[in-house]
């Protein structure tokens, strides 16, 4: 009887979801258009019995007056989730601007002579998150040979002290473990922090051949239980972790799959990075008589004055990135984001220098500091905690910032891309509303920009908590408020 009626539940649910741009998501050209009529038919919508355990934080506010269009618990402290990567980004665009770039530098001590380096080559971490072994170790190589360096007489030194380096966040699960989405934070990244591993069909009922993105996985050890399965079966992996470095996968997949992957955090990024390059020059045939070693492990009081500057990789620009972090949901670009407002900022890039930062700017946009816990970067943290009234002032400020056109653009268009790119469809509030989507255990919000019927830019936050229903009811709740909103008129 209890599946029974979950299934029902769930069958309601996606009909419900099915019905958006036929019934009450409508664009409904009869309705009644006054601010008050607006208001009543908004509280009918938060009163959704499904959510009577639940507590629904909403500020709506008019972008052309000021006015209030809605509220319920404005100042309420809700967990955000996601949505506290608007406040990671909106701020690195103020703090940073929007054409700011991360700049890896590469140095070396000794004498280049006949296409052999006759030193050491080192390089300094500036935290970039969008360093990839395929992409960008082949441009670094490229920039060695051209420099004529073909073999190396001397060691490969990073240096990864200007950022403190955290396996995991505060407030974070420790069931993130063993998700990729949760990924170690430094001064050096690479491939998203996270190795990939390729699992691939055998024979029937024989175990699953799986393979890795690079040769340095570090010291995990991988226990291989996946088992080819019949064609008509599903893929179904799992990952536990035992301990912190045996990785056993579990599961079975169909014998016509083609190769699927799994993603799991790497616990060091330093040396993860490292090994990598250090394996990667010699497989592409550079010739290495010393070891690939951290700074403070060759010499904590190296003088870099004693160096040569070699060249300068420069990341995308940071409108790129902000894009990355809110139209995906990027936890990685976040954090490290954080990090780098505390490096720049502050000359040490941790998680508390950057929140640091962002405080201090929040007085500016009429937010209290003291009314507000930032834990992290990307919302992972069970310790945020922030008001949708905070959330839509963050809003209205960079609608008049001088970074607004970078800010509005890296948002999630409903209907069209991002995580917003099945919601909304059908509606007037697709491709009009502008925002990020969050969702954590028992946590749903939505907040951004839309525009009424007669042009009016409203600012938005809709979150709720401790709900116990699929997290689909509440999509379908704030979209249909959206697609409301968007057939609004004064007139």
């Amino acid at each position: 009887m209890k599946f029974l009626a979950i299934l029902i539940l769930l069958l309601n649910i996606l009909s419900a979801q099915n019905n958006i741009g036929i019934d009450s998501l409508q664009n409904n050209t009869g309705i009644k258009n006054n601010l008050s009529e607006l208001r009543t038919e908004l509280d009918d919508i938060f009163n959704d019995p499904n959510f009577s355990n639940a507590f629904w934080g909403v500020s709506i506010q008019s972008l052309k007056t000021g006015e209030t269009f809605y509220k319920l618990n404005p100042d309420k402290l809700f967990k955000p989730a996601s949505l506290i990567k608007l406040f990671t980004s909106s701020n690195a665009l103020l703090l940073l601007g929007s054409r700011y770039q991360y700049r890896t530098e590469f140095f070396i001590d000794g004498n280049i002579s006949n296409g052999i380096l006759n030193g050491n080559l080192f390089i300094i971490g500036s935290g970039d998150p969008t360093i990839m072994i395929e992409d960008t170790f082949e441009h670094w190589l490229d920039s060695l040979n051209h420099k004529g360096i073909f073999s190396i007489k001397g060691n490969i030194i990073i240096d990864d002290r200007n950022f403190r380096q955290d396996k995991y966040g505060a407030g974070w699960l420790a069931e993130y473990m063993e998700d990729w989405f949760a990924p170690t934070t430094g001064a050096f990244c690479l491939n998203k922090n996270a190795i990939e591993i390729k699992i691939e069909p055998t024979k029937i009922h024989q175990s699953a051949q799986i393979s890795f993105n690079t040769e340095f996985i570090e010291n995990y050890e991988v226990i291989n239980h996946v088992i080819t399965s019949t064609k008509n079966s599903a893929v179904e992996v799992k990952i536990n972790r035992i301990g912190n470095n045996i990785i056993d996968l579990i599961g079975k997949i169909p014998v016509t799959t083609e190769p699927y992957s799994v993603y799991i955090p790497v616990n060091n990024a330093s040396q993860y990075f490292l090994n990598s390059f250090y394996e990667f020059l010699l497989d592409e045939g550079v010739e290495i008589t010393g070891n690939a070693v951290k700074l403070d492990e060759y010499d904590k009081n190296y003088d870099f004055n004693n160096t040569i500057p070699l060249f300068t990789h420069k990341s995308e620009q940071l409108t790129k990135i902000v894009s990355e972090i809110n139209k995906k949901s990027d936890n990685l670009l976040a954090e490290q984001l954080l990090k780098t407002i505390g490096f720049e900022i502050y000359g040490y890039g941790s998680t508390s220098n950057g929140i640091k930062a962002v405080k201090e700017l929040k007085q500016g946009m009429g937010i209290n500091p003291n009314n507000f816990i930032m834990a992290d970067g990307s919302g992972l943290s069970s310790y945020n905690l922030l008001t949708p009234k905070q959330v839509v002032n963050l809003l209205a400020y960079m609608y008049r910032s001088s970074e607004f056109d970078s800010f509005y653009k890296s948002l999630a268009i409903a209907g069209y891309d991002g995580t917003l790119l099945d919601r909304m469809k059908g509606t007037k509030a697709e491709n009009n509303f502008r925002g990020k989507s969050s969702f954590l255990e028992n946590t749903r919000g939505l907040a951004g920009y839309i525009k009424s019927a007669d042009g009016e830019p409203l600012a938005l936050a809709l979150i709720v908590n401790n709900f116990l229903v699929p997290s689909q009811l509440a999509n379908y709740i704030q979209d249909k408020v959206c697609n409301r909103l968007a057939n609004f008129t004064r007139n």
